[in-house]
This record gives structure tokens, sequence and C-alpha cells, in this order.
């Protein structure tokens, strides 16, 4: 299970743990909504995370399509998590 932290000085959603499955998929989905409404940018780290199903990689990039605000997605390049996400962008 994932944690996540909004830090609205920064406009930052920071999602950190092990994503994975259905569940975290949706409620990161869900948050990345929530958080977009409240400005023009949004920040979403994910320097933090250890792990991230291909489900919750497929959320996070549907929902920064999706919001009305500009969404940055901040990883850490050649793990992992940046793998899933490539693959999700090109899915």
């Amino acid at each position: 299970m994932c944690t996540i932290d909004y830090e609205a000085k920064r406009r930052r959603l920071r999602i950190s743990g092990r994503c994975g499955g259905d569940s975290d998929a949706a409620t990161i989905r869900d948050a990345i909504d929530t958080f977009s409404r409240k400005g023009d940018t949004l920040i979403v780290d994910l320097t933090a995370l250890t792990g991230l199903s291909g489900a919750a990689a497929s959320a996070i990039v549907e929902a920064r399509e999706k919001v009305p605000c500009d969404v940055t997605v901040l990883r850490k390049h050649g793990t992992e998590v940046d793998r899933l996400l490539t693959e999700a962008n090109h899915s």
C-alpha cells in the first residue's frame, strides 16, 4: 500500500511506498483528480516510491492527461518506476 501526502504550499502530491493493485491505482487517480483542481499546476512526486504496478502506472498517466491543470511527474531515472511509467505513456 502506498502513502499519499499533499503539500499545499508547493502544490506537490507526494506518493511513497509500494503502489500495487487496483485499489492503489484508484486512490492515486482520485488524488490527482482532486488536487489538480486547486490550481494551474500540480507536481506528482514519485521519487520515494519503492514499487509500482502496471495498473498504478497507467492510472498516473491517464489521470495526468484528463485533469484541468499542468501536471509534472517527478521520478528517478532508470528505475522500475520510470520504466513502467514510460511503458504506460506509450500504450
